[in-house]
């Protein structure tokens, strides 16, 4: 009986072992850093789209980075920790409006509709090391 309650307690500290260790990342998943601009076909004003979320999702492991658009146009991605980039590689592209304050009358659309959706979007970048600037060429919404 002392030999499994031993096999258990090995056990019980191999699982612990390993369990610290995930959550500790062994310096967690490689980012890259990722700024961007977002720019309007057509040369367009883009500081109507300050405040629209940028998403970026990794083709390969499904990880998402996301950023605000400011006034400029431009935007820094987050994954893990605030302007750590996004996972290397492939990644598919979604812009989302912010929600409408309360009470307020739904604004109009500032970009076309597939972008809102990444299943929809056809924007595709690549992310990767030593490569930091992206642009996003963007159609505006039908007039």
């Amino acid at each position: 009986m002392q030999t499994s309650a031993r096999v258990v307690t090995a056990g019980n500290l191999a699982f612990v072992v390993l369990a610290l260790g995930a959550v500790a990342g062994c310096g967690g998943p490689t980012t890259y850093p990722v700024k961007g601009r977002v720019q309007l076909t057509g040369g367009g004003d883009v500081s109507a789209l300050a405040g629209h979320v940028v998403t970026f999702e990794s083709v390969d492991s499904g990880i998402n980075g996301t950023g605000e658009i400011q006034p400029d146009g431009t935007f820094t991605l987050t994954t893990y920790k605030e302007n750590d980039g996004a996972a290397p590689g492939q990644h598919r592209v979604a812009l989302t409006p912010p929600p409408p304050p309360i009470d307020a009358p739904i604004p109009p659309r500032r970009i076309a509709d597939k972008y809102l959706s990444l299943q929809t979007s056809d924007l595709v970048v690549e992310v990767v090391k030593g490569k930091p600037e992206i642009t996003l060429e963007i159609q505006p919404a039908p007039k």
